[in-house]
């Protein structure tokens, strides 16, 4: 973004050599562009500045992402599997069974309320 206002600069210090009177009709229309186009490079940097800060809150966001993401999925030392209760010979059809990786295994009543 340096080089646009330093080439809007060096427009301006061309246009301030070249003696163009600003009140006549080309003068203003020149020194209108200009003034423009240095308004336009300093909300370009703006927008560089805040779209490179923008990328760095992303970028820790991302990070601090990921981090919950492995405490929470890869720190798991059991994964539960659900087996529907059809599926197993010595439950009863309103139970549910959990079998853990691990090996063991949880059987509880199916139906479940909620204490209001």
């Amino acid at each position: 973004m340096d080089d646009i206002r330093a080439r809007v600069a060096y427009l301006n210090g061309l246009a301030e050599g070249l003696q163009i009177d600003a009140s006549s009709p080309e003068g203003r229309v020149l020194s209108s562009v200009i003034d423009v186009l240095g308004d336009l490079a300093e909300q370009m940097t703006g927008l560089a500045e805040a779209h490179d800060e923008m990328a760095d809150y992303v970028e820790d966001l991302d990070y601090d992402l990921g981090a919950l993401e492995e405490a929470h999925y890869d720190n798991r030392d059991e994964v539960i599997r659900f087996v529907p209760a059809t599926d197993l010979d010595d439950v009863d059809d309103d139970d549910v069974e959990v079998v853990c990786e691990c090996g063991e295994t949880d059987a509880f009543d199916g139906h479940h309320t909620h204490a209001d």
